[in-house]
């Protein structure tokens, strides 16, 4: 937390015990310190688990033997990475969402548990989206359909890549906020920021022809 003056602006905070400071003090821009401190912890809890869904698998979670196998367990995975994409959406544009954070001109009209709730629930959807790229990754196939799992694998992580630049964008609004707050702005309103989807069609192409070649 940093001040202007005398004035304190609330800034991320790594622990959750800071967040619950932030929720209990609410200095200036604590509605959005609180909701990028919490998508941060998560996040960096998941860091580790990122990192490694490129690499050899940890442990064999699925161990498929025929071509059938393969296709039916490729194709419930897309189908739910798609499921998943558009109910984030659908969650980020509901007004719900947005009105826990209050309106811009009287932060206590905020609601405080709300922040934390939208916050974790968005990030359930990353994890979910990690769990489904991991679930790839450990998966032991036939030999010939090796590079059918690994373009999957590589699709199931093209929406991790979506939520990290979603959230670059929701740091340098914050950032933004801040330095406003710091001038001594009370009225602040920013356009929200949403998570752009991002379509790899080499990808796609390839997992479905792929498939159709399959008997």
């Amino acid at each position: 937390m940093s001040t202007t003056g005398e004035m304190p602006i609330a800034d991320m905070v790594p622990t959750a015990a800071g967040v619950t400071r932030l929720l209990t003090e609410r200095p200036a821009c604590w509605q959005w310190a609180a909701f990028v401190s919490v998508v941060y912890q998560r996040m960096r809890l998941a860091k580790r688990r990122r990192a490694r869904v490129a690499v050899e698998p940890d442990a064999v979670r699925t161990h498929l033997h025929s071509d059938r196998e393969v296709v039916l367990f490729t194709r419930l995975r897309i189908r739910e990475c798609d499921d998943l994409i558009r109910d984030c959406d659908r969650f980020m544009r509901a007004p719900e969402f947005m009105s826990v954070f209050g309106v811009p001109d009287d932060e206590d009209t905020a609601d405080a548990e709300g922040i934390v709730r939208v916050a974790n629930r968005l990030m359930d959807y990353y994890e979910r989206h990690l769990e489904l790229a991991e679930e790839c990754r450990d998966c032991v196939i036939p030999e010939r359909h090796d590079e059918l799992l690994r373009d999957c694998t590589e699709l199931m992580v093209v929406p991790l890549r979506d939520f990290g630049a979603f959230m670059k964008g929701v740091l340098a609004r914050f950032d933004e906020m801040r330095r406003r707050a710091a001038a001594g702005d009370d009225d602040i309103v920013l356009p929200p920021v949403l998570m752009r989807t991002t379509v790899d069609e080499r990808l796609v192409w390839s997992v479905l022809d792929r498939l159709n070649d399959t008997p």
